[in-house]
């Protein structure tokens, strides 16, 4: 039997939603976002004038469990900004937001994200002096409540399917040290996020 995410209402806390994940069926996350920040007016610094800037004007969208969404737009137009939003990684006493991000018609609070949905960052933070092996399974072991020979199996199934067989013994690296090449880099970062198998 496949297992259902029940998003419920908690009759004990007024206005609160709670997001049970008992088990997978089909999510639908929605959004309607206006998001302000309040900058500096660069054309007047000597009276610290601020202005008000709107990075995300009434951006409407929706995505399914299963499906694959492309977001498009020039350099600058916001599209990493929508994401970081969505994904709640924006926190910024300067910016202000309107409208409301769903799922299933409920709304998304800050901690219920992480419990349906991954997210690679447009940046990867990676630790430099690990292996993407290394990475995966202590990833794994923090993330899954699974045995730890189900959790190499799922690292090497991960391993294989985003190629990075070649690579999973070599260290990440930096600036400073050699490691991997930027396409594996992006792949063991992809790789992370899809160890959680998240229904978005």
């Amino acid at each position: 039997m496949k297992s259902k995410i029940s998003i419920e209402e908690d009759q004990i806390s007024e206005n609160k939603t709670v997001i049970k994940q008992s088990s997978i069926d089909n999510l639908q996350m929605k959004w309607n976002v206006t998001l302000k920040a309040t900058l500096q007016n660069t054309q007047n610094t000597e009276n610290n004038e601020k202005i008000e800037k709107k990075l995300l004007d009434n951006v409407k969208g929706d995505l399914c469990t299963g499906e694959t969404l492309a977001i498009l737009g020039a350099s600058g137009a916001g599209k990493t900004t929508l994401l970081n939003y969505l994904s709640k990684r924006i926190s910024n006493s300067e910016l202000k937001d309107e409208g409301e991000i769903t799922i299933n018609n409920y709304t998304l609070k800050d901690d219920d994200f992480n419990s349906m949905c991954s997210y690679v960052m447009q940046d990867d933070i990676l630790e430099p002096d690990m292996t993407p092996k290394e990475i995966l399974l202590f990833t794994g072991k923090m993330k899954l409540n699974i045995s730890n020979i189900e959790i190499e199996q799922k690292v090497d199934n991960l391993i294989k399917k985003l190629r990075l067989e070649k690579c999973q013994n070599t260290n990440i690296g930096d600036n400073i040290k050699r490691g991997v090449s930027g396409g594996e880099r992006k792949r063991t970062s992809i790789a992370v996020e899809l160890l959680s198998d998240s229904p978005i």
